[in-house]
């Protein structure tokens, strides 16, 4: 079992690293360590499901690198690209990390960013991501 953790953690990992060297011309701003709460229904995916996220803005997307902390060890989850671009964006859809967005809400009164993707199925997965303690200048790069 956890080598399967492992493995999936590391392709995890250069899925990111891979996506972060292609766009690191484009990052107009970034911020690591940004906390997260992912609530789920459907069919359970545990890569989707992660405490942590590094937030990168490109002009028209926002990139999450996301994990989750094992004995203060980053443990990476699947990747998050968010735009409403998909199109332009294909080409880095390995394993569905451009999911079509359902809605996001900057404007909640606690300084935190709601996310909601997928479709609670047997088969699939619905997603809420809570991003925490964002600036409201973090919370207008998600307006889109």
């Amino acid at each position: 079992m956890y080598f399967l953790v492992l493995k999936r953690q590391n392709e995890n990992k250069n899925i990111s690293d891979y996506l972060l060297s292609q766009l690191d011309n484009k990052i107009i701003y970034s911020r690591k360590n940004i906390k997260a709460d992912v609530y789920g229904s459907g069919k359970k995916n545990q890569n989707l499901y992660f405490s942590y996220c590094d937030l990168y803005v490109i002009p028209d997307a926002i990139f999450l690198i996301t994990y989750s902390k094992f004995i203060n060890k980053p443990m990476q989850s699947m990747p998050l690209m968010i735009t409403n671009n998909s199109d332009l964006y294909n080409a880095f859809n390995t394993n569905g990390i451009v999911p079509e967005i359902k809605k996001i809400n900057p404007d909640s009164f606690s300084n935190e960013v709601y996310i909601d993707y997928g479709e609670s199925t047997l088969d699939s997965t619905n997603i809420t991501i809570h991003l925490k303690n964002l600036s409201e200048q973090e919370r207008n790069y998600f307006r889109f």
